[in-house]
């Protein structure tokens, strides 16, 4: 936080863990930012709740995506959360970018039903170098796309739609 203020920070980039230890210790230093990112895991609502309580100027951002993804497949701008709200979604695709929540058959379920999170689209990588079987595990044949020799990343992450589209993570 002290950082932050010293160099005059308009904008920061924050694993979940960081942004927990900042929201529980100095969440007006977050607040005071144009935009905070936060992302790489589950965050937790209180947390998030901090900051907010703090009168964030900007813009609150929760991030999802993998390395194998391009990093960033979601975003969620947090404008508000309910009181008694037990997760912080993590979005809506970015633009590329398709993700589907399947069940153990590949097959999408229904909204507030859990399932692995598959992603597609152009930011998807090319596999493993050197390393074919665990590409073949994790880098799947897209079944959803018409376009030849698409692939999924299959993320071995949960997550659930919400009624509105969005998706909320469960875990790994």
């Amino acid at each position: 936080a002290r950082k932050l203020r010293e160099v005059g920070a308009t904008t920061v980039l924050l694993t979940t863990a960081l942004f927990h230890e900042m929201a529980r210790e100095e969440p007006g230093a977050l607040a005071a930012l144009r935009n905070a990112f936060f992302g790489g895991d589950r965050a937790d609502p209180r947390a998030v709740r901090n900051v907010l309580a703090a009168g964030p100027k900007g813009q609150l951002t929760n991030l999802y995506g993998p390395t194998e993804a391009t990093v960033c497949a979601t975003f969620h701008a947090v404008e508000s959360l309910a009181p008694d709200a037990t997760a912080v979604p993590i979005g809506r695709p970015v633009a590329r970018a398709r993700l589907y929540v399947l069940d153990v058959h590949g097959e999408p379920v229904a909204p507030g039903v859990p399932g692995e999170v598959f992603i597609g689209g152009a930011g998807v990588g090319r596999g493993y170098p050197g390393h074919p079987a665990t590409t073949a595990q994790r880098f799947v044949p897209d079944a959803f796309s018409g376009v030849p020799g698409a692939r999924l990343y299959r993320t071995g992450d949960r997550a659930r739609w919400r009624q509105d589209g969005t998706l909320d993570f469960v875990g790994r």
